[in-house]
């Protein structure tokens, strides 16, 4: 039976080695953000949300061939947060992106992904309505079934996202667009609609 071996893109920044020095740079920036004096605390908030996750990689097939993947798939997330009396605020929780399944030549293949996160996030309020950006670390899991063999990688990432939300006193809505720099598969992204619970 054919094997398939995961591979990165050709090109800057998505070698091993680029993919280890930008989150090497990345932690230690999102460590020195964390450790800095914070401001007070002045709410909090929870929420779920549901989207659509873009998951896309490289295989190489039993021929030798190498096969492009790109699947979409249901996601979903549960996070919490803090906000403080300035523009700095931070965010956590668990997350799926779902699972992809199809066939490469005669293999058939199924992969899902998902972890915990955290992040530091920026807020800019224009009455009641919410433009944000966060940046932080993704720990994830990706498991990787082909044909009756399973693989399973582990590792920390990058996350940052943008978005938008309206409020509406203690409950919001947002729509985000999140990027999750992983090793398995090279390509993760989520766009995703939340509802929020202030308390």
């Amino acid at each position: 039976m054919g094997y398939w071996a995961f591979r990165t893109m050709n090109g800057i920044g998505t070698t091993t080695e680029d993919r280890t020095m930008i989150k090497k740079t990345l932690m230690a920036g999102l460590a020195i953000a964390l450790l800095s004096p914070l401001p007070a605390l002045a709410s909090f908030y929870a929420g779920a949300g549901v989207g659509n996750s873009f998951v896309g990689h490289e295989v190489e097939d039993s021929a030798s061939q190498i096969q492009s993947i790109d699947k979409n798939s249901t996601g979903f997330k549960f996070f919490g947060g803090a906000a403080t009396e300035s523009f700095l605020g931070f965010e956590g929780g668990f997350r799926s992106v779902g699972k992809v399944d199809g066939y490469v030549t005669d293999q058939s293949y199924s992969t899902k992904t998902s972890g915990w996160d955290a992040e530091a996030l920026g807020r800019v309020r224009l009455s009641f309505v919410d433009l944000f950006a966060k940046a932080g670390a993704f720990f994830y899991k990706t498991t990787t079934f082909v044909d009756d063999t399973s693989d399973t990688n582990r590792g920390t990432g990058f996350l940052w996202g943008v978005g938008v939300g309206v409020n509406f006193e203690k409950v919001g809505l947002r729509l985000e667009y999140e990027m999750m720099n992983v090793d398995v598969p090279e390509d993760l992204s989520m766009v995703s609609l939340s509802l929020t619970l202030g308390f």
